[in-house]
């Protein structure tokens, strides 16, 4: 008999309830499906508890269990699963217009119905080699506290993947009931223990629980309610358990492998999916594969091994141990990941090419100096057909690929692109730059860690003015320069000023042939509305004994109006630690530098504004396509 039962929290005195979820909210914000967000979150936080000092890779298996018949009965009863159920239904009353209260309903059913109406479909996801839920009940930087109880909260370290507490709380979203179970093998006075736990996100309810008048007379419930034991105190709370017998763990399906080590199981109950379940691991196997193939390239030295199985009850049907290996698909990420470059152009299959761009990052608050971020940039060409094809992978880590951004592939070059930026630590030879660089792209990103957008953590660390713009920028110079290289590699003859975008067309400079002091090459530009936003390197080309003036025209060629200029509105120096050391003056169309003597060289983007004669019609009444207009863009030394 077990003593685990689930204990719900009480509405505050103030009464105070809510009527949205945060997880749900920020869950769909995301870009991604569902599988893919549950694999990225649930992986990510294995693989972040990987026990330091220990050479051995996190083991995590995924297993899509069906349950039904006498197995279905005991889960019911080891999960007491009367005074669940209660709950649940007293939140779900709305079914016909809320789409969590509908998954609620129809979860009740099919645990209810006493005929076979088909399989409950669970999700158990257990690491191994792991540190596992350690740390007292409410130890608020314990992991147990962090997973178990916290709720858009995470671990302080830095070494984590996530800096949001998001990552768990698709384990919840998945569950048609909003529940999920957990146990734990850590070592406890040197033996290791099972710590058995478990929590549901009910909406708020109002349900008469047997009991519980004394502590809470109004019979409203917030909705948070914890799997546990009895702390006995007159308003009780569930507490974990560490006395689950062996049997009570296996009718839970959260029995665990101690040869295997120390580590955490969840189990998401009801997984919401149509799926078979045998195409439902097949679905699993390649998203594992799309956002993890940096971790699964790692042969030599794995940081996490990940096995997918299927179930029905407790019998395994998976032959073999369901290990996820790369398949030919994922080749090319692995070669282009390892292999150093071996080209100098793409015109082989397997030619690796590679460049180089730094981001200038600023002091933070405490006091860390000014840096400048490296990455490294590597495309290699292969006959491999694949939906990721001609996309290059940002990564900031060897674990998971933060995201996937187009690549503009020549015509002349045949085959399929596949591309990496590695920043922070994914770059070879992590340097101290390289962990600070990790760090802020970290900060970086949203919540569920699919983007560099995220302004809200770096404008408050570091001493960055345009954060959103900086951001964008960042992005912005990844993608411009593989278009340069790419272009290059089509035709290196071509100079740094005459090809200077694939998309736009650009004048060339003209004028009488002369000694060049300056030159310019552009790195990124873009047509919003009626603004024309152009990122231009400006080097110096002689040594620099004093101050040195660059002066730069935009110009649109072949237009007869009144005025053909494109007029500056708007200027940025790229890099934070110059913006004291470059002054500047702008007249319509004309931008005069200033550039102190100490640099030789630097970035800076140009917002103007196209006529807006222009822009509403062209001498026959028809409207212009701001894309087809032909530029001039020059830079100079100011005589």
């Amino acid at each position: 008999m077990s003593n685990l039962k689930w204990i719900f929290d009480a509405v505050s005195a103030s009464g105070k309830v809510s009527g949205g979820d945060s997880f749900v909210e920020r869950l769909n914000n995301s870009k991604l499906n569902a599988a893919e967000l549950f694999i990225r979150e649930t992986v990510s936080n294995s693989a972040d508890q990987g026990k330091d000092g220990s050479s051995a890779p996190v083991k995590i298996f995924i297993d899509v269990i069906s349950l039904h018949g006498e197995h279905k009965e005991k889960f019911k009863k080891a999960l007491n699963w009367d005074n669940l159920s209660q709950h649940a239904q007293a939140s779900a009353t709305d079914p016909d217009n809320n789409e969590l209260h509908e998954r609620i309903q129809l979860s009740l059913t099919k645990f209810n119905t006493k005929k076979e109406a088909g399989p409950i479909r669970l999700v158990r996801i257990s690491d191994y080699n792991a540190n596992g839920l350690t740390g007292e009940e409410n130890d608020k930087n314990g992991n147990f506290f962090l997973f178990a109880k916290a709720q858009l909260l995470s671990s302080q370290d830095k070494n984590t993947q996530g800096s949001f507490g998001l990552g768990k709380g698709v384990l919840y979203n998945s569950s048609n009931l909003r529940t999920v179970l957990m146990s734990s093998s850590i070592m406890k006075d040197e033996k290791m223990i099972t710590r058995v736990f478990g929590r549901c996100e009910l909406p708020h309810h109002d349900y008469s629980e047997k009991n519980t008048n004394e502590w809470n007379p109004n019979q409203a419930w917030d909705g948070s309610g914890f799997f546990g034991v009895s702390d006995e105190h007159p308003t009780p709370k569930a507490l974990s358990s560490s006395d689950v017998s062996n049997s009570i763990l296996e009718d839970l399906f959260l029995g665990r492998d101690e040869d295997l080590g120390t580590g955490t199981t969840a189990l998401c109950v009801d997984f919401n999916s149509d799926e078979d379940p045998s195409n439902m691991v097949n679905h699993l196997c390649e998203n594992i594969r799309k956002w993890f193939w940096p971790a699964l390239a790692q042969a030599d030295e794995e940081a996490i091994q990940i096995y997918t199985r299927e179930f029905n009850n407790n019998l395994c049907l998976t032959s073999g141990d369901g290990k996820v290996l790369l398949n030919e698909i994922y080749s090319p990420w692995a070669d282009v990941l390892i292999k150093e470059r071996n080209s100098k152009d793409l015109s082989n299959t397997g030619s690796i090419i590679q460049s180089q761009i730094k981001t200038a990052i600023p002091r933070d608050n405490k006091g860390s100096s000014a840096f400048e971020g490296t990455g490294d940039i590597k495309i290699i060409a292969a006959e491999v057909e694949s939906s990721l094809a001609n996309k290059i992978a940002l990564l900031r880590n060897k674990l998971c690929v933060v995201k996937y951004e187009k690549l503009a592939k020549p015509d002349e070059i045949n085959g399929n692109l596949f591309g990496v930026y590695l920043a922070g630590f994914a770059r070879p030879n992590v340097a101290k730059d390289d962990d600070s660089f990790h760090q802020f792209l970290r900060l970086a990103e949203p919540a569920l860690h699919d983007d560099w957008t995220e302004k809200v953590k770096v404008q408050h660390i570091y001493k960055l003015k345009g954060v959103q713009k900086f951001l964008k920028n960042h992005k912005d110079r990844i993608i411009a320069e593989t278009r340069n290289m790419l272009l290059d590699d089509s035709d290196p003859k071509k100079t740094n000023h005459d090809h200077l975008s694939a998309k736009f067309k650009f004048g060339s400079r003209g004028g009488p042939e002369r000694l060049k002091t300056i030159n310019f090459k552009c790195i990124n530009q873009n047509i919003n509305k009626n603004l024309f936003e152009v990122t231009l390197k400006i080097s110096s080309l002689i040594p620099l004994d004093q101050n040195w003036q660059p002066l730069c025209t935009l110009q649109i060629r072949g237009y007869k109006g009144n005025n053909n200029n494109l007029s500056i509105n708007n200027i940025f120096i790229i890099n934070p630690a110059y913006q004291n050391k470059i002054a500047f003056t702008v007249d319509d169309n004309f931008c005069s530098f200033n550039v102190d003597s100490d640099i030789d060289s630097f970035e800076v983007q140009l917002i103007a504004e196209i006529p807006k004669d222009l822009m509403l019609q062209n001498s026959r009444g028809k409207s212009i396509n701001p894309e087809e207009l032909t530029y001039t863009i020059d830079v100079t030394s100011r005589s």
